[in-house]
């Protein structure tokens, strides 16, 4: 009986820790910063994904096309508008509440500014990530070969 009271009691801080500690990033910020795309099977891809920043983490990312023969497309890399925007806090009296809102926002995307041509030959494509504030951006690939155009449309999260 001790053991099991004491198995609870350990599971139970271990799970009130997970709870408190910030999340954890998958992979080095420069890894992230350096998402790899590659076309396999007619399927565009991209990894990591999503790629996600911490609190603090801005700069570059610059995209790596990386099958031969394909090459960015003009406006290879556009960011949209941001799906959700950060939570917002509400005081009443001695207790502050916070509401997320779910509901896409409708600010000018000013975190993420990309370039309007791809370079290094059309196999990289730059954008900066000012991460001002959070949020999770849609944002659209397109690379073609002459002939055919291939679109991914994943996520970018600042939190």
């Amino acid at each position: 009986m001790k053991r099991t009271t004491l198995v609870a009691l350990v599971s139970c801080l271990l799970l009130l820790g997970c709870a408190v500690c910030p999340p954890r990033i998958p992979g080095s910020f420069q890894e992230r910063s350096n998402p790899k795309v590659t076309i396999e099977n007619g399927l565009l891809t991209v990894r990591p994904d999503p790629l996600y920043f911490g609190p603090g983490e801005k700069g570059t990312i610059t995209w790596h096309l990386e099958t031969p023969g394909f090459r960015f497309a003009s406006k290879g890399i556009e960011i949209g508008q941001p799906l959700v925007g950060p939570p917002q806090k509400t005081v009443t009296g001695n207790t502050t509440r916070e509401v997320k809102r779910p509901e896409a926002q409708t600010r000018d995307v000013q975190d993420i500014r990309c370039a309007s041509e791809p370079t290094g030959s059309g196999v990289t494509f730059t954008c900066e990530n000012a991460h001002t504030r959070p949020g999770v951006y849609k944002y659209t690939i397109r690379v073609t070969n002459g002939s055919t155009e291939i679109e991914l449309d994943p996520f970018i999260m600042n939190m």
